[in-house]
């Protein structure tokens, strides 16, 4: 939030030059506009990268698990061999 001294500046300002102060209360607008958009921008992508992390994430589980999988067939295949 601007510091209380920010809007006594913007009051003097349209006291003087209404047209002037209407200027800058539209830049401000936009500025909060683009502020906003920004941050749903961010949390977009972030969405995204996360989607595409736990994707990655669950293949490489899936890998992982057909490995220990074959190890374990392979192990009991060897423990039999030896026996």
């Amino acid at each position: 939030m601007a510091h209380p001294s920010a809007f006594k500046g913007l009051a003097a300002i349209n006291e003087i030059n209404p047209e002037r102060a209407r200027e800058i209360f539209g830049l401000h607008y936009q500025l909060n506009e683009q502020i906003d958009n920004t941050g749903q921008f961010i949390k977009r992508i972030v969405n995204e990268h996360e989607s595409d992390f736990l994707a990655a994430f669950e293949q490489k589980m899936y890998i992982v698990q057909r490995d220990m999988r074959d190890l374990k067939e392979k192990a009991s295949v060897e423990r039999i061999k030896a026996k």
